[in-house]
């Protein structure tokens, strides 16, 4: 149990540090060319090219596309 505790404490030290500061989606968009965030039960694609999509993450969620 030790050890994994320090492993996870380790991947978070360096998830970190390598991550990117972003301050708005639309920043993360126009970096990296899509933003997906959830709610739990789906994800929501928001894509530079200005389409969006949605889908379930399990039988529960929903899918929406546009």
């Amino acid at each position: 149990m030790r050890v994994f505790f320090i492993c996870l404490l380790t991947l978070a030290t360096f998830s970190s540090l390598h991550a990117a500061e972003y301050t708005q989606a639309t920043d993360i968009i126009q970096a990296e060319g899509e933003f997906v965030t959830t709610d739990g039960s789906s994800y929501f694609s928001f894509r530079k090219d200005g389409t969006f999509s949605s889908g379930p993450l399990s039988m529960s969620g929903r899918q929406i596309e546009g």
